[in-house]
């Protein structure tokens, strides 16, 4: 069954490597929005949903903040194992709390849960009438992705990861705006919902690199370190999302290949342009030439 809600665009998304950081960020944030605030948790039993579906299925929310599960899943997606909503309106989130939580409407593969003000504990569980469940944000200890799941490049070679880490995220950083930024590989339309939705603020910070393959399978790490370098500023770049190579696979060892193409995020439009002003061959290291062009977005 679909509800409707008033859509207002895809949210501005913000990803975190914990539930930890998430609590600490969400706490900041319920004096001004605790009533159009709710957090969503998977169900007992159920799998961690991806970040498209969740997206989708919040359409009345304004921002997203989703602690990102670093291991592919089974579908090739970008998984969530924590997630807190501010919807455009206090009625939207009453109403979308309301709709997760009907016992009538079936067994949901979500818990949603709100913030009430009465709560001295604002992330404590809290007890839903009708159904007589506990929810509440997942604790940090059984939610928080295995610090072995999270890899970080710090070399150029071209080890090959496991297959289950074809889609992965290699780096998750806080940007001095107080949002987060993001490095790895993940599916294009993961990548699209991430990437600026307004057409002209996409092609004027967004670049197109390719020929990356040789920087392997962590490459994203690479190239901010890279682009950050070349305009001379801290955190010039919030994200950089790459391709994976999801049919292509090394004949000896059937082990996936280093994504050849991604998208490099800058936070301004002017540092987008120096960058590409150096032409359309750039060499990230000595021995690695990339290709960057304008993206524009189709």
């Amino acid at each position: 069954m679909s509800r409707e809600l008033k859509v207002c665009g895809d949210p501005e998304v913000e990803l975190y490597n914990d539930v930890a950081t998430l609590a600490k960020d969400v706490k900041a944030m319920l004096p001004l929005w605790r009533d159009l605030m709710i957090a969503v948790h998977p169900a007992a039993g159920y799998s961690y949903p991806t970040l498209s579906w969740l997206t989708e299925q919040f359409r009345g929310a304004t921002r997203g903040l989703f602690v990102v599960n670093p291991v592919k899943s089974i579908e090739d997606t970008v998984t969530v194992t924590a997630a807190v909503f501010v919807m455009n309106t206090a009625e939207t989130a009453r109403e979308v709390h309301q709709w997760f939580n009907d016992d009538v409407k079936g067994e949901r593969s979500v818990i949603v849960s709100s913030f009430p003000a009465s709560s001295t504990k604002p992330l404590s569980p809290v007890t839903d009438r009708r159904s007589r469940h506990t929810v509440s944000l997942p604790r940090v200890e059984s939610f928080s992705p295995s610090c072995d799941s999270i890899t970080t490049a710090d070399t150029h070679d071209s080890d090959y990861a496991p297959l289950e880490q074809l889609v992965q995220i290699d780096k998750v950083f806080p940007l001095q705006n107080g949002r987060t930024g993001v490095c790895g590989s993940m599916t294009l339309t993961d990548v699209k919902s991430l990437l600026p939705q307004d057409e002209e603020d996409c092609r004027g910070r967004v670049l197109l690199v390719k020929r990356c393959h040789k920087l392997g399978l962590s490459s994203s790490v690479l190239l901010k370190d890279y682009f950050d370098k070349l305009v001379d500023k801290k955190d010039a770049v919030t994200m950089v999302l790459m391709l994976p190579l999801k049919s292509r696979y090394n004949a000896r060892s059937s082990r996936p290949l280093p994504p050849k193409t991604g998208f490099v995020v800058f936070s301004d439009p002017a540092d987008a342009l120096i960058a590409r002003a150096y032409g359309s061959l750039q060499h990230v290291l000595r021995d690695v030439e990339i290709k960057v062009e304008t993206y524009d977005r189709v």
